[in-house]
């Protein structure tokens, strides 16, 4: 068996569980406490989660307390990219750390306030007793001893870190840090730092090789000078050597060096600091001896707290900010204040806002993930705080299933799996080989890999079995739920597409579902589903509305569609009083069939006259217009606008006009001059079946030359009578119905073809 090296997926949820060791918040008085979830997850080491209703709005806090003086809990330095210069965020930071330390990793968090731009930490940072960072001066530290005792101090200086030339002596600035705006200011630099010192031209800076020492109290490090660079600054770090680096008047010191001279750096801390294996810099004291320290009440934002309670128990957490519906952050005073009432006594404040994390890998699992909101994502940060669970890996003793469904629907399927296993100190395992399933074969089968495919309603009790460990889990089968929860009214504009959020209820709990096991129906011309769920909204305002089934179980939703009426995008705006007739005239418009008496205007109830439906029935049957007609009637007046439309008309036989010679072009055409005009230019061969007529009351209206075209045009469905069976043909067509006549024509060409 081997420690875990891929993340499986273990919610929340699975976590909280009742455990002996327990966040205290018997004494909390700093609001109301919402929920409250923890779950052992190393060696007297607690996670809670904490959901608070605070005087100043709701707070999310993650938390960690653990005791320092377990043979097996430890904090230790994280560090971007594995170096000082830079910036990674804190679950990159401990997955690169776990790596390297066998799956060690319980959790992190995000640590010193540093410099943006570089990402050096401003503060302390040591490690094992090794220094590797400082600041120029100090502030405020948390910190472990050797014996896992842990403190919170403000402090002055705490070390003196002597260069020695000679009889020359002279406290380094900072080792591992930056010059910044010093105008003299001398530092030293290891391979920690990153690959080069970083530093700008006006430094002159010394490659040194190690003779002896450390970087740890009373040590004196001894090096000899391999190279001096003058006035060029940034110079590499190789992997076993120092370089010295000096700006301003301390350039001076090191110019009196060369090649092969000895010089020397003794590290000393005072007496409480000479013990100390592990420290980390915040901004400012929060509490200190039980009180609330003088600290600026700052901001409200996202917080990393480190403190530190009566029984030496270390407490860690942090608050979300900024989201006012999930949580609002705190300032200094209320994160001091809730330090408080989790019972510490010294606190720190570390690094906040949007570089708050909180990192941490679920049981079962190695994979250290960011479980905090903070912000939208994950800061890259300078430096983290890793907790280690330091146990030897033994003999596996819990198996653990990944969260999964209490209940499933009918007709889905569900992959169950195994999130890992654990021994008795926590640590992760996997296993080469696969786990054994069962179910009750009433309800349903379940694969070798784990999917579960139902076939009856009912309660089963899934199992996994692996290595001598067993894990049972309960799942319901549904075929009914008592109610489908949705709004009750949704607003969609135009041609927007949106998902429509539904949960499922059964015994006042959410089921989860897929949308294609559910039906959607729309009622009304609002729109479509273009995939199940996704519901896509027609162009022209309107109401309707949607309806969401499981079974028998439906949910009536009302949608009001908000967008433009079908008038906003009409050419014509006079139709109003003619929607029979709107389809069939933009088809011909369309078409080029037929014209408007403006840009807007079509003028549907105006009569239209001889000439004009002439054009139009022209341009239906595509009918080339000869330019060169001589042959015109004597009424049509040269140079109209209808003149060699006429010709050709009169020329191809299609009109024989009212007279031999004239047409009558201005005067309104009745409904059987526009029958008849259209029948000889369709040349329909027909056998005149005059009987067709007798259904028409008004049939002794018709005249003789007018009847073989009605009748033929009746037979083809062209012609119909109105709500009196009347065909009125002495009266005089409308622009409206001479558009629906020819647009029917047009239909019926287009079949013939």
């Amino acid at each position: 068996m081997k420690l875990f090296r891929n993340f499986i997926s273990l919610s929340l949820a699975f976590l909280f569980v009742f455990n002996a060791m327990a966040l205290d918040t018997s004494n909390w008085s700093w609001g109301e406490i919402i929920s409250k979830a923890e779950q052992l997850i190393a060696p007297e080491t607690v996670y809670s989660k904490l959901s608070v209703s605070s005087p100043i709005g709701p707070q999310s806090i993650n938390a960690i307390e653990f005791n320092p003086k377990n043979e097996y809990m430890t904090l230790r330095a994280g560090l971007s990219n594995g170096e000082i210069y830079g910036t990674q965020t804190v679950a990159s930071q401990a997955n690169a750390f776990n790596k390297k330390n066998e799956g060690q990793v319980v959790a992190a968090i995000n640590a010193d306030f540093f410099d943006f731009g570089v990402g050096v930490p401003f503060g302390i940072f040591m490690d094992g007793g090794e220094i590797l960072s400082t600041p120029p001066q100090y502030s405020v530290a948390f910190g472990l001893k050797k014996d896992g005792t842990p403190f919170c101090q403000s402090h002055g200086t705490i070390m003196n870190r002597t260069l020695i030339i000679d009889e020359y002596k002279t406290q380094l600035s900072a080792i591992n840090g930056r010059h910044g705006n010093a105008e003299d200011s001398i530092i030293l630099f290891n391979r920690l730092f990153d690959n080069s010192t970083r530093t700008t031209k006006d430094c002159t800076e010394v490659v040194l090789s190690l003779i002896s020492g450390e970087l740890k109290h009373g040590e004196t490090l001894s090096f000899v000078v391999e190279e001096i660079i003058p006035d060029s600054g940034n110079t590499p770090i190789p992997e076993d050597k120092f370089v010295l680096s000096a700006k301003g008047a301390y350039k001076d010191v090191l110019n009196t060096l060369y090649e092969g001279k000895e010089i020397y750096v003794q590290i000393e801390f005072n007496e409480f600091w000479s013990d100390v294996s592990f420290a980390v810099a915040g901004s400012h004291l929060l509490l200190k001896d039980g009180e609330i320290y003088d600290t600026p009440n700052t901001e409200r934002t996202a917080r990393t707290v480190i403190g530190i309670k009566p029984d030496g128990n270390v407490v860690f957490y942090t608050i979300d900010g900024k989201m006012s519906n999930f949580s609002v952050g705190a300032t200094q005073k209320h994160a001091a204040k809730i330090m408080q009432d989790l019972g510490c006594v010294d606190a720190v404040n570390l690094d906040g806002g949007g570089s708050t994390t909180f990192a941490m890998r679920y049981l079962g699992s190695n994979n250290v993930k960011m479980i905090n909101r903070s912000a939208s994502s994950a800061r890259a940060v300078a430096n983290s705080v890793i907790l280690l669970n330091t146990a030897p890996l033994s003999t596996p003793k819990t198996l653990l299933l990944a969260q999964s469904p209490a209940k499933i629907l009918l007709g889905s399927t569900h992959k169950f799996s195994i999130a890992g296993a654990i021994d008795e100190n926590y640590l992760a395992y996997e296993f080469e080989e696969n786990p054994l399933w069962a179910v009750n074969e009433e309800i349903g089968e379940i694969s070798p890999d784990g999917t579960f495919i139902p076939y009856a309603p009912g309660t089963t009790i899934v199992s996994a079995h692996i290595a001598g460990l067993s894990a049972n889990t309960y799942c319901t089968v549904l075929d009914r739920v008592d109610s489908i929860s949705c709004s009750d009214h949704i607003t969609v504009e135009s041609e927007e597409t949106i998902d429509i959020p539904v949960t499922l209820i059964h015994e006042s709990t959410s089921v989860p579902f897929t949308n294609e096991l559910l039906t959607w129906e729309v009622e009304g011309d609002i729109g479509e589903f273009i995939a199940p769920g996704k519901f896509k909204a027609a162009k022209f305002k309107n109401e309707g509305k949607i309806f969401v089934s499981f079974g028998d179980t439906v949910k009536e939703i009302a949608v009001t569609l908000d967008g433009p009426t079908p008038e906003d995008f009409e050419t014509f705006k006079d139709m109003s009083g003619h929607v029979w007739a709107k389809d069939a005239l933009y088809r011909l418009y369309d078409a080029g069939i037929v014209k408007g008496v403006s840009d807007t205007e079509f003028a549907p109830q105006n009569e239209i006259k001889r000439a004009d439906f002439m054009l139009m029935l022209l341009r239906l049957m595509g009918v080339e217009i000869d330019t060169e007609a001589e042959d015109q009637f004597a009424d049509v007046p040269e140079g109209s606008y209808y003149y060699y439309e006429l010709a050709t008309a009169k020329r191809l036989g299609i009109t024989q006009g009212t007279s031999p010679t004239t047409f009558d072009p201005d005067r309104c055409i009745t409904r059987q001059e526009m029958f008849t005009l259209t029948w000889r230019t369709l040349e329909i061969a027909t056998e005149n079946d005059l009987t067709v007529l007798d259904v028409f009351t008004d049939k002794d209206n018709i005249a003789e030359y007018a009847k073989p075209a009605l009748s033929t045009l009746v037979s083809l469905d062209l012609v119909a009578g109105d709500n009196e069976n009347r065909v009125n043909p002495t009266g005089n067509a409308t622009r409206a119905e001479s558009a629906v006549f020819l647009d029917r024509v047009n239909t019926y060409i287009k079949g013939e073809v």
